[in-house]
Parts: structure tokens; C-alpha cells; sequence
């Protein structure tokens, strides 16, 4: 530009770009092109989402800073499956943890997983309509994170049954007829 300061693209079309080169996808967003929503980790606090789908990632930078601690809090309705899937994770093996619950709760006695490492597409399923993910980093030593997607199915609508049809209603038996009285002497 004229003024000599550079601004990375941040449009649909070529892409949201950051960092100081451009050389990654800027906040909220991934993908190769980086035009792809996502929900990046907003440190020590908890981000619901309600999106049918969607995509969650510790940082689209390098590596993740120590001492994060942040959630992802997917709500459903009751019933719902949600199926969320680590495509990557590179995190400090057994110190900088990611929990998935499902509940909104954070239970460190009661989860559905406690991953650390490095792995790449596991799977997790909740049937509760809430999926809780919490990653924790310690003080030292960081990695790239996670990057994970989520899918929420909808309970199956109960199939209308059909009405009962009335059942005939039994035709009225005849009433008895008065016994002829006897006639007087």
C-alpha cells in the first residue's frame, strides 16, 4: 500500500489470513485457503456452540501457549447424538490434557476421554445432547494443539402412530318387556 503497511487478505474469496507474513489463517477461521469457520480456543473461558457442525482448534498459530485453559460447550437437543472427531492432535503427552464429557460439567473423576499426545482421527460419541471438550496445558512446554470437528444428530422424530379408530359401540340390548300383569278376579 501507499502508507508501506501490509494487510493480509480477510475476505471469502482470497481467504482470512494472519500472522506477520500471512502466513496462517487469522482468528476463527482454517482450512488450506482459510475459509473455513472455526472456534478457536478463547483462554480461560468456555464458548458454546449450537451449529449442527462445526470445527474446534486449540490456535491456528504454531504452537499453543502454556498455562490455556479453555472449553467448548456443544448443546443439543436432548437425545441428540454428537459426534466429535480429533482429525489431529499434537499436544504434551500426559501434561497438557484434552477432556470430553457429557454433561456441561466438568467431573475430572467421571469423562468420556482424557487424551493427551499425538493422534489423529479418534472419535468420540455423546447421546445426551451436550458434548463438554476442556483442554488444559501446564506451564512448560507446548505443542501444536488439536484440531477437531463435530456433527450433531437430531433424535429421530417419534413416527406419528395412528389414530385408534372408535371401536363400534355395542347396539343396546332390548330392555326386558313388562310381564303382563294378572288380570283381577
Amino acid at each position: 500500500t501507499v502508507t508501506g503497511i501490509c494487510t493480509c487478505p480477510d475476505n471469502d474469496v482470497l481467504g482470512h489470513w494472519g500472522g506477520t507474513k500471512c502466513e496462517r489463517c487469522a482468528y476463527g477461521w482454517t482450512g488450506p485457503r482459510c475459509v473455513t469457520s472455526s472456534t478457536w480456543c478463547k483462554n480461560h473461558d468456555t464458548v458454546e456452540l449450537t451449529d449442527t457442525s462445526g470445527y474446534l482448534q486449540v490456535t491456528g498459530e504454531k504452537s499453543y501457549s502454556t498455562n490455556m485453559q479453555c472449553g467448548w460447550l456443544i448443546r443439543a437437543a436432548p437425545g441428540s447424538t454428537i459426534r466429535l472427531t480429533f482429525v489431529w492432535m499434537q499436544t504434551e503427552n500426559e501434561y497438557d490434557m484434552t477432556y470430553v464429557w457429557d454433561s456441561p460439567n466438568k467431573d475430572f473423576h467421571r469423562y468420556v476421554a482424557r487424551v493427551s499426545g499425538s493422534l489423529n482421527n479418534r472419535e468420540y460419541i455423546t447421546k445426551t445432547g451436550v458434548l463438554f471438550v476442556y483442554f488444559d496445558s501446564d506451564i512448560t512446554n507446548t505443542d501444536k494443539g488439536f484440531f477437531a470437528r463435530y456433527q450433531i444428530e437430531m433424535p429421530p422424530s417419534p413416527s406419528p402412530s395412528p389414530s385408534p379408530s372408535p371401536s363400534p359401540s355395542p347396539s343396546p340390548s332390548p330392555s326386558p318387556s313388562p310381564s303382563p300383569s294378572p288380570s283381577p278376579p
